[in-house]
């Protein structure tokens, strides 16, 4: 057999078949094409192993089905429930005739037609894709059972033996490599040994081998420079394929030379010369032409790279995706340069050559989106941004968010109507303005590693919710400022030295009574109108991205908030108020809160390559005032239900405690929940999923009025609520819809539902 796909096989062959194989197809086809009468259609594709023929192996139909059906050009229709609806719908269209006229292939999921010489393609291509797979004995046979209108083709898989690796030789023909890196060489190629021959993954190593060198500087250095030869003779009594690797020098002007690593001797990032008042700037070795007047400082934190550094492809490649990343930058070019090297030195020396295209300047970009958060219903965001904002790489940005969604009002009754469990409208508004640097304030980004990206954000957001019997208006201005600790584990943290905001709340007289003659002073203080002034800390982290592989993403969060206030202001935390703008009511005064609030946030997936597998989430939240008879605010408060969170309850239907059945809809200061999903697309765009959510919130206090609301550790598990449900989403790519259905399984008091109804919760993108 004499096969060469980067590699090339010395042995006994089947020349003879193959030929034997090209006659016999042309007199197919030229008995095909003397045919009148329309082709009949390929209707079923039947698969099975002869196991007449000795063989060992240990895939299935359904795995040689896989690994054989690209191959196989002729098709059967998709079939759901048995019934090809697919192949229908497109020839009572018009679309299969269209398309077997325009392009000549079926349509996706409907019949071919059959057709002799590409059945007999088939075959040869699947052998011979078992053979890249090892079988060098494999063969296929496809039988047809035909009728006048359809074609059944009968799949008969021969796999035989399969061939393995005996040990791996590795032959260094004066490469010029070091003995370092002959040595990784060869303990890659070592790992071969015994293993199934796989001609696809062989080709796959050579080159990940060839990328791995050059990330040690081997610049140049391909797949092409190592050669692998496989020797088939007598394998089919021994079962082995006796493998050689050589590793093969350079070629320059036709001639040999060993290969070098290479160092970065010239760094330059360059403007196009027709930009207006350029100017020159060298900084730590780095040659800048750009227009006068900018700020190269924050630019500089984007190179992954510096004068004296090893060649290093990833680093090149990072360095322009982080300079492309900038507003101001519409195009970036890279160019690498071989020096002379007339003194003959060891390494190679390099220029590299960063040539950016300004993007026009003051120009505004919108982006759109559409959210969910507690019910049916969505809010829907635009997003401009002004970039290139002045000359340090600033930008200015501009949120408005609309929302429209339906919600039950507090406490469960309409304060108007006397309706139990309502839905009604609840309209919420937002507008934010956020001022962006690349640099941390006040520290230089010289202080921190390369590969941090520093970022400076100032915002303003204004915030106001009519929802049922209550209405609040947040503004909040706050300085966040972020870096990254590490990029390959996507670490990247947040410091918020100061959040300052005011919230404000307008109550029906309905709902005043309503909280009023329910006795709780916690809950009534959570929509009291308060001043915050917060600090915060937030972090992130992920596992790397693998596939069919456990992965995480954890996100934690710790917030305070009137510390630093109360420690200036001598009055104690009871009694410590400050006056509001005339904007939210002259001679108000409001409350400054004192709180403490934590966040973990846990997900992880086990993917396949396909996005199907299970993904799960776990949330821990608890907050707590310092100010004796006082919650937390609205907003730092928690609640579970709605389509985000526990899907057999309505959002804010559940808890808090043990109190669930008393319909309270309130927020708490403690939520622990847990959620399980499995993902399944069943096409391109559609996909199905199963779940279970299980959680609940608790206040951090006791209140006289609720005593099974507060969290104790020997009960609180007993008070879990839990929810099972499925549901399906439509993912076209830059959004996905979904709805999900779900049904409680156990109330928080232990018992099992027998009368709750079901829930459909449709909503804008994953729960998770």
């Amino acid at each position: 057999m004499s096969l060469r796909v980067g590699m090339r096989l010395t042995g006994n062959g089947r020349a003879s078949s193959v030929l034997w194989g090209i006659l016999l197809t042309w007199g197919l086809q030229a008995e095909v094409s003397a045919q009148e009468s329309p082709a009949p259609l390929v209707w079923r594709t039947d698969w099975r192993i002869d196991t007449s023929v000795a063989q060992e192996d240990t895939r299935d139909v359904q795995a040689w089905k896989s690994r054989l059906t690209p191959a196989l050009g002729l098709q059967a229709p998709e079939r759901i429930l048995g019934v090809p609806w697919r192949h229908h719908l497109a020839t009572m269209t018009g679309q299969w005739e269209r398309r077997m006229s325009e392009e000549g292939i079926p349509p996706s999921g409907s019949a071919s037609p059959f057709d002799a010489f590409v059945l007999l393609q088939s075959e040869t291509w699947m052998s011979a894709q078992m053979q890249r797979d090892g079988y060098l004995d494999g063969k296929v046979r496809i039988d047809t059972l035909r009728d006048d209108r359809h074609v059944t083709l009968q799949v008969v898989v021969q796999p035989g033996a399969r061939r393995r690796l005996g040990r791996v030789e590795v032959e260094d023909l004066g490469s010029g490599l070091t003995a370092e890196a002959l040595a990784t060489v060869r303990t890659e190629w070592a790992r071969w040994t015994g293993k199934g021959l796989d001609l696809d993954a062989l080709d796959r190593t050579r080159s990940d081998l060839a990328a791995s060198l050059q990330r040690q500087g081997w610049y140049g250095f391909l797949g092409e420079h190592i050669a692998i030869d496989l020797d088939t003779t007598g394998s089919g009594q021994t079962g082995q394929v006796q493998a050689t690797v050589r590793i093969l020098p350079a070629t320059s002007g036709g001639r040999s030379a060993p290969h070098r690593t290479a160092r970065i001797q010239r760094l330059d990032v360059l403007w196009p010369e027709s930009t207006p008042d350029l100017e020159t700037i060298s900084h730590e070795g780095v040659q800048w032409q750009a227009p006068q007047g900018r700020d190269v400082r924050v630019l500089e934190r984007s190179l992954q790279l510096a004068p004296g550094d090893l060649f290093h492809p990833d680093r090149l490649a990072d360095t322009r995706q982080r300079l492309r990343s900038f507003p101001m930058a519409e195009r970036v070019e890279v160019e690498l340069v071989p020096l002379a090297d007339s003194a003959g030195l060891g390494e190679r020396p390099l220029g590299v050559t960063y040539r950016i295209q300004p993007a026009p300047k003051q120009l505004m970009r919108v982006k759109g989106g559409l959210t969910s958060r507690q019910g049916p219903g969505g809010e829907v965001k635009w997003t401009y941004s002004q970039v290139d904002f002045r000359s340090r790489a600033e930008e200015l940005t501009l949120d408005l968010q609309a929302g429209l969604e339906t919600v039950t009002p507090y406490l469960g009754i309409d304060s108007l109507t006397g309706a139990e469990d309502p839905f009604l409208n609840s309209r919420v508004l937002t507008a934010g303005l956020e001022y962006s640097a690349r640099r941390l304030i006040p520290f230089g980004p010289q202080r921190f590693a390369r590969s941090n990206r520093p970022q400076s954000r100032i915002s303003l957001q204004w915030r106001d919710e009519n929802r049922p019997k209550f209405s609040r208006t947040y503004v909040q201005l706050g300085l966040v400022e972020q870096f990254i600790e590490n990029p390959g584990t996507g670490s990247r943290l947040e410091l918020r030295p100061f959040e300052v905001a005011l919230t404000a709340s307008r109550l029906q007289p309905g709902f005043v009574q309503e909280l009023s003659d329910l006795g709780s002073g916690f809950l009534t203080s959570s929509f009291d109108s308060r001043a915050l002034f917060a600090s915060g800390l937030s972090w992130w982290v992920q596992s790397p991205q693998r596939i069919r592989a456990w992965r995480f993403r954890l996100h934690l969060e710790a917030e305070a908030s009137g510390n630093l206030f109360h420690w200036i202001d001598g009055r104690s935390p009871e009694t410590t108020t400050i006056s509001l703008p005339s904007l939210f009511g002259a001679g108000s005064t409001v409350q400054v809160a004192r709180y403490s609030r934590w966040v973990v946030d846990l997900r992880g997936d086990w993917a396949t390559e396909n996005r199907n597998g299970l993904f799960f989430r776990g949330y821990a939240g608890w907050v707590a005032s310092s100010i004796s008879g006082s919650s937390a605010p609205l907003e730092k408060q928690f609640y579970v239900g709605g389509p985000n969170s526990l899907r057999g309850w309505r959002a804010l239907g559940l808890g808090p405690g043990g109190t669930g059945g008393e319909g309270r809809s309130v927020r708490g200061d403690i939520r622990l929940e847990a959620n399980v999903e499995v993902r399944r697309y069943v096409r391109d765009w559609i996909q199905v999923a199963a779940f279970m959510d299980a959680g609940n919130i608790w206040m951090a206090q006791e209140d006289e009025s609720a005593p099974l609301a507060h969290f104790e550790w020997d009960r609180f598990s007993r008070e879990f609520g839990v929810s099972a449900g499925a549901g399906i989403r439509l993912d076209f790519g830059y959004f996905l819809l979904r709805c999900d259905a779900a049904k409680p399984v156990r109330r928080p008091d232990g018992q099992s539902p027998t009368s709750e109804r079901w829930r459909i919760h449709p909503a804008v993108s994953l729960p998770f």
